[in-house]
């Protein structure tokens, strides 16, 4: 009973006692065995889900004809809605490895630009080779250069 919606065929729903005979091995027989009682419950609910099955049609064609004023991005946005409700976790998976995927490219940018930066400042040893004198012509005496 999985194959059709949930507003039809399934238990307490109209269509559920023709779904149930059409899967049946024998439906012709059963339907010839019933009684005139069951006969009418058979027919009232044939009746009920064609009803149903009409008032379906109905919105689905005024749901088309408003589609057709939609701009690309509210179609776009009907359809992504749409697989949202449909695919709930797979969404979700989805979402989180796009965050963990923008989070570890933020990170690979930031430590690429942390890299750069340290590459412009001079470092202490190259201050301290520019500054000195030749090592054969100065001493060091209490932490100051002689010359």
């Amino acid at each position: 009973m999985q194959d059709y919606p949930a507003f039809l065929g399934q238990p307490g729903k109209p269509r559920y006692l023709v779904v149930v005979l059409a899967k049946l091995k024998v439906p012709l027989a059963t339907a010839r065995a019933m009684g005139d009682e069951q006969r009418a419950d058979l027919l009232f609910d044939w009746q009920a889900g064609r009803q149903v099955l009409l008032e379906h049609r109905k919105y689905l064609r005024r749901h088309l004809r408003s589609m057709h004023h939609h701009a690309a991005v509210g179609l776009v946005l009907h359809a992504v809605r749409g697989f949202v409700n449909d695919y709930p976790w797979p969404t979700l998976i989805g979402v989180l490895l796009l965050a963990m995927v923008a989070v570890l490219a933020g990170l690979a940018m930031w430590r690429r630009d942390v890299v750069a930066r340290s590459g412009d400042r001079p470092t202490t040893t190259s201050v301290i080779s520019e500054t000195r004198p030749p090592a054969a012509s100065s001493t060091v005496q209490c932490g100051r250069w002689r010359g």
